[in-house]
């Protein structure tokens, strides 16, 4: 069953890259199928799948995974960054990139089809009290710290209240 759900997931991946190129869909179509499952699709499985969790102090664990795994990643990025000669912009990047995934749009239909449904108020509460609550405050500091390297086309940056701030991970650099 699991092969099956995650084949049919590479063939609907396959299938929208295919339509793109043949430009099946009407420009934009792809912007409007995104806000369909991030106001509707994304909150219905939340509501669905977090009353039916008992809190339980295990749960506390699954929480604090992403934010473990983003401090080891930053660690050993800011490690290797001077060694790989990394722009900030481009440590900026990967941090982003290494420290928060896709958990939401690829991960429900992963975890479903890997573990089954009874995983996935699991992977609801690692996506919204782990890496959700993260992306913010994170994208802040990275936007922060690439700020002096690329200047918005917009007057004032969409973190406004965290550039000002002297916190964040470029602080002591």
């Amino acid at each position: 069953m699991a092969f099956d759900a995650f084949a049919l997931m590479l063939a609907m991946l396959a299938l929208g890259m295919l339509f793109a190129r043949l430009r099946v869909f009407p420009e934009g179509a792809a912007d409007t199928l995104n806000l369909v499952v991030l106001y509707v699709c994304l909150p219905a499985a939340i509501l669905l799948y977090v009353p039916k969790l008992r809190f339980a102090p295990e749960l506390l664990g699954l929480v604090l995974v992403p934010w473990l795994l983003a401090a080891a990643s930053w660690l050993l990025l800011r490690v290797l960054a001077p060694r790989l000669r990394l722009r900030r912009d481009e440590l900026g990047v990967l941090l982003l990139c290494t420290m928060l995934g896709n958990t939401s749009f690829i991960g429900y239909p992963m975890i479903q089809a890997l573990l089954g449904p009874q995983a996935l108020p699991y992977a609801v509460v690692y996506d919204q009290f782990g890496t959700f609550v993260m992306l913010p405050r994170w994208a802040c500091w990275c936007w922060r710290a690439t700020a002096a390297s690329i200047r918005p086309r917009r007057a004032t940056s969409p973190c406004a209240s965290c550039a000002s701030r002297r916190s964040g991970p470029w602080s002591s650099a």
